[in-house]
């Protein structure tokens, strides 16, 4: 069983290991691409309400299992793209 993980936690490791920032928005964008990647919800703490984020996959994350993910993510999103470019032509 995956823990959920405080999204103020995963910001601060995206900022350290990536150097770039990531927001609720898109957090929002993400899961607009690959809802099936993360369970999230809103978690009362000391500081107030919270998002919680759990990972949909079992057991640790692996090498394998991250370019799994990337690849699907690039995959569906540019589907995506590509069915909301021809909507426009």
């Amino acid at each position: 069983m995956n823990a959920n993980i405080l999204f103020k936690e995963i910001q601060k490791s995206v900022q350290m290991g990536q150097g770039r920032s990531l927001t609720q928005s898109h957090f929002m964008q993400i899961l607009n691409v690959v809802p099936h990647f993360y369970n999230h919800s809103w978690e009362k703490t000391a500081q107030g309400m919270q998002l919680a984020v759990e990972f949909n996959d079992k057991g640790l994350p692996t090498f394998d299992k991250l370019n799994a993910r990337r690849k699907e993510f690039k995959e569906k999103l540019t589907e995506k793209c590509v069915y909301y470019y021809d909507q426009f032509r």
